[in-house]
């Protein structure tokens, strides 16, 4: 059976275990206060948090019920007019189920095609008191300016070095994992701001190590 991945199996459940965006996440926080959010988009370098951001929305305004009102789609997958007008208009179209609206996340969202951007806004549009959509991206400046006008951006940054060797820490110590505290710094180092590097680094052994491990319990 094959191993489940640490980032899986670590994703942070809460906003406040969302390590190095204190900024955006502030922002959202107050949004979320006030009971409603609007069409969103989270922008940043791959690895910083964005999609976990997301589903820890859709966690704290649908607490148990979130898994009924969230629906997730890789758009590099799923980035062509037919897959926008078909999975993404079929999900939007209906009612949420015991709730104001329900919430789409477009994951990679600048994978989407222009005239399926075009589609998706007009959707957004049409089906905006049913559906938020959240998008993720890496590259905001391939996304139409008609899309980014209809949404709220929150800018979400490469996580400092200390950040990462942080979470490496907790998980190493979840694991029981042997690892010096130098070699923590390596992963972490290498990672260059991306969390989700370097903790698939660590869990594959994918890093050079010390020739004397000062071990941590």
């Amino acid at each position: 059976m094959a191993k489940e991945l640490w980032t899986e199996k670590y994703r942070p459940k809460t906003m406040d275990d969302i390590k190095g965006q204190s900024l955006a996440l502030q922002q959202i926080k107050e949004k979320l206060q006030q009971g409603e959010i609007t069409h969103l988009i989270l922008k940043g370098p791959q690895g910083v948090g964005k999609t976990t951001t997301a589903k820890v929305i859709a966690k704290v305004i649908y607490q148990e019920n979130w898994r009924m009102n969230f629906k997730e789609l890789n758009a590099g997958d799923k980035r062509k007019l037919d897959d926008m007008r078909k999975l993404v208009g079929d999900y939007m179209k209906y009612q949420p189920w015991g709730a104001k609206f329900k919430i789409l996340l477009l994951d990679k969202a600048e994978s989407i095609t222009k005239d399926s951007q075009e589609a998706l806004e007009r959707m957004m549009e049409e089906f905006g008191n049913n559906c938020r959509v959240i998008l993720c991206v890496n590259d905001i400046e391939r996304i139409e300016t008609t899309i980014r006008s209809r949404c709220t951006e929150y800018q979400f940054m490469p996580l400092s070095d200390a950040d990462i060797a942080q979470r490496l820490r907790e998980i190493a110590t979840m694991e029981k994992l042997k690892i010096s505290d130098a070699d923590i710094m390596k992963i972490s180092t290498r990672a260059r701001g991306d969390l989700r590097k370097g903790i698939n680094n660590m869990q594959m052994g994918n890093y050079p190590r010390d020739a004397v491990e000062e071990l941590f319990n």
